[in-house]
């Protein structure tokens, strides 16, 4: 058995850059990452971490808003371009009545309901009554557009189609995941902080049923003569780092164990667009953002990051109001939730600059 030179990830012959899969598998390194961070925290600095963020909820919101804009603006700046305008022009109009909606209109609508009668508020206060219902959908929705890009990488490096035992496993850990990240947003609650045992226990069973459902697609995989090595390492290292995130939770180690599978995925979004904008704009500048930089020999795939990272700094500090900072993070995630399972589909445009090797 021997893994094969390029999976079939339906991208371009000949193309400058590559996502290697080695690449992928070495950045799961930042799971057991999280584990050595817990250590430190807990015999180093007496759970400093732990306690400050149990007391400050609203940090961990803040960090992930942090970790996560860049990228998706990153994503975003793929648009700049004639051709992607035109074939995603419906998707993109679609993609923006969502985030509206879900950013938005569904918490002013909720907060205007839920606020005390007789009473004058502006839009931050009202918003404030309908922020829980964003952080219930921004919870789910999160979750599974995470682990769903994790577990649609593992597949294809996999070189497998998703069958349905796969789909189950893919449920049975995006679920009880989903109420682990919302728990860990309200912990400090008193009903939540008193249901708290019962969730972790639900998600310890869970990853029981899942561990064992996991086991039986190893168990089919290996029986296939062309079976990628690195794809079952990669499905793997993405059931690890599920078991680690739990422990880390059981532990109350919950701003790690949202971070670090945090900083996986955007590390490996990154590197696709990083790939993906290199070999777009190789035969031909496309994109205006890095027009300016062609002739100073800057290619797209040095720009990607600090690009991204300027554009968001900018977009963050475009206004004081916290209310629509607020808004603003959460409809862009939602967003960059919808297009993103719509351009790395099989065909799309995107998708054939993206060579996984």
């Amino acid at each position: 058995m021997a893994d094969a030179v390029a999976f079939d990830s339906g991208a371009l012959p000949n193309l400058p850059m590559q996502v290697k899969a080695k690449t992928l598998l070495a950045m799961m390194i930042t799971a057991p990452l999280g584990i050595v961070a817990a250590m430190i925290d807990a015999y180093g600095f007496n759970n400093a971490l732990r306690n400050y963020a149990f007391e400050n909820p609203s940090i961990i919101v803040w960090w992930v808003a942090v970790l996560s804009t860049p990228h998706i603006i990153a994503s975003l700046v793929t648009f700049a371009d004639r051709e992607y305008l035109h074939h995603y022009a419906k998707p993109l109009k679609k993609a923006a009545i969502i985030s509206v909606i879900l950013g938005f209109c569904i918490p002013l609508v909720v907060g205007f309901i839920l606020k005390p009668p007789y009473t004058d508020m502006d839009l931050g206060h009202i918003a404030h009554y309908g922020a829980d219902v964003s952080m219930v959908i921004a919870a789910f929705y999160t979750t599974y557009h995470n682990l769903q890009q994790q577990y649609g990488v593992g597949l294809m490096l996999m070189k497998q189609k998703p069958e349905f035992i796969h789909q189950l496993w893919k449920w049975i850990t995006i679920v009880p995941a989903g109420f682990i990240f919302l728990g860990m947003q309200y912990n400090h609650e008193g009903l939540v902080w008193d249901m708290w045992p019962r969730v972790v226990a639900m998600a310890v069973t869970t990853m029981i049923v899942a561990c064992i459902v996991g086991g039986i697609i190893i168990r089919q995989y290996l029986k296939r003569p062309d079976h990628s090595k690195i794809g079952l390492m990669y499905f793997c290292a993405n059931a690890a780092m599920l078991l680690i995130s739990l422990g880390l939770c059981v532990k109350g180690y919950v701003m790690i164990a949202m971070l670090m599978p945090r900083v996986i995925h955007d590390l490996t979004a990154y590197w696709i667009y990083m790939v993906h904008d290199e070999n777009r704009n190789a035969d031909k500048m496309r994109n205006p953002f890095y027009a300016p930089f062609k002739k100073l020999g800057i290619g797209p795939a040095i720009l990607c990051v600090p690009l991204s990272f300027v554009l968001a700094y900018i977009m963050l500090n475009a206004s004081r109001e916290a209310y629509i900072i607020s808004a603003f993070v959460f409809s862009l995630n939602y967003m960059h939730y919808y297009l993103e399972s719509i351009i790395w589909k099989r065909g799309t445009p995107h998708r054939q600059y993206v060579p996984f090797t």
